[in-house]
């Protein structure tokens, strides 16, 4: 059996970063300091004034997928008769084999 790896902190990191950011520019882009951010501030300024609607749609579709990959990777353990004590673990081995597939390392056996 293949084994997987966590991803690194900086993945985390990123992600996270990403994901704060995005939540802030399509729900609260009033809290940016765009003039301070140089050539990126422009962009998500731009971003902001001319795409707001597609902003917190995109946002929308983010937190769709993600709470659709949950109901996923349970809905499989459950299948998979992954229970008891170890759901939680099964569900993140799950979970991570799916995402290592799309963009993570794969470590080996």
């Amino acid at each position: 059996m293949a084994r997987f790896q966590v991803p690194s902190f900086s993945y985390w990191l990123a992600i996270g970063f990403g994901m704060g950011l995005f939540t802030v520019e399509a729900w609260f882009p009033s809290l940016i300091p765009f003039e301070y951010l140089g050539p990126f501030g422009t962009f998500l300024s731009y971003l902001t004034r001319e795409h707001a609607l597609l902003l917190k749609i995109g946002y929308a579709a983010a937190i769709l997928a993600h709470a659709g990959e949950a109901a996923y990777v349970w809905t499989l353990c459950r299948a998979m008769k992954l229970g008891g004590s170890d759901t939680l673990n099964s569900v993140q081995r799950v979970q991570e084999k799916l995402v290592d597939d799309i963009c993570l390392v794969h470590v080996g056996d």
